[in-house]
């Protein structure tokens, strides 16, 4: 049987729509399914699969990283806003504020690295033919994140250590005499 007449249109569709600005898959799907007839979008290929689902499939890895950049970076936002609304009394200087903000830069931390592999992978799908833009595109995008992630590394690891590391009282120190 045949691999989805549906999907054989949407790859020539992305092939005829190669100058104009890339547009996710997904919504090149659905404006191919809006002009496609209601039966061809049910039939099925050699894998017992509608042309909807042979999609799914095949973008599963994607939806999974938006997944996580989308939970993580929901996660940063919740934390900081938390950061910005708390009250500011002593005992949040010494516990509450420190550990909230390791949970914050944490979650921004593993929200952009999502958020680039999800950027990467989307641009290797609609853009597999010409790696070298690819490359060159990532390498770009890769720079002010790279730059961001350097810059706040060390206060994660300062603020890190001061909250979960040993304090001045639980060190061992010589006696002076």
């Amino acid at each position: 049987m045949h691999n989805g007449v549906l999907l054989i249109t949407v790859s020539k569709y992305q092939q005829q729509q190669r100058n104009k600005p890339p547009t996710l898959g997904s919504l090149r799907l659905k404006e191919v399914e809006s002009i496609t007839p209601p039966k061809v979008k049910e039939q099925l290929n050699s894998n017992n699969l509608t042309p909807r689902e042979l999609f799914t499939k095949q973008h599963r890895d994607l939806v999974k990283e938006d997944a996580v950049s989308l939970f993580s970076s929901t996660t940063s936002l919740l934390v900081f806003l938390g950061l910005l609304t708390s009250r500011y009394a002593e005992n949040d200087f010494l516990e509450s504020l420190p550990k909230k903000l390791v949970i914050g830069l944490s979650a921004m931390f593993i929200s952009l690295a999502t958020m680039i592999a999800a950027f990467c992978a989307a641009l290797f799908l609609m853009l597999h033919s010409r790696s070298w833009i690819v490359t060159s595109i990532i390498l770009l995008a890769s720079v002010p994140v790279a730059l961001y992630i350097w810059l706040q590394f060390l206060l994660f690891v300062l603020i890190f250590k001061s909250t979960y590391g040993p304090d001045i009282f639980d060190r061992i120190i010589k006696p002076w005499l």
